[in-house]
């Protein structure tokens, strides 16, 4: 097994350069998969009134966070906030109610 370790990356250098390169693929992949919780739209309406001024930064960092934020009882807090503000926006409207539906039955979400 080593003989074919070394024939394919001919030196140790070369074998821990190849390992690194894939971790380093996995965490541009995981940063890519948090930059797209926060999308211009949600921001949008963040500033619009979803969340104070004052917690605008708290919120975005609470979203970028994502699990970790969980552990931090501030920003658990604002994220449960902004659960219930959508969850409210999604009950009381029924076009987005039927359309979040729609999205569910198809297997979207």
């Amino acid at each position: 097994m080593i003989k074919k370790i070394n024939k394919l990356y001919k030196s140790e250098g070369n074998a821990i350069r190849g390992i690194l390169k894939k971790e380093d693929e996995e965490i541009i992949n995981i940063e890519e998969g948090l930059k797209d919780q926060l999308t211009p739209k949600l921001i949008q309406l963040l500033r619009m009134g979803m969340v104070d001024k004052e917690e605008l930064e708290v919120m975005k960092r609470a979203i970028k966070t994502e699990k970790n934020s969980l552990e931090n009882p501030l920003l658990r807090g604002k994220l449960y906030e902004l659960l219930e503000k959508l969850l409210d926006a999604v009950n009381d409207d029924s076009q987005i109610w039927l359309r979040l539906r729609n999205r569910i039955q198809k297997g979207e979400i």
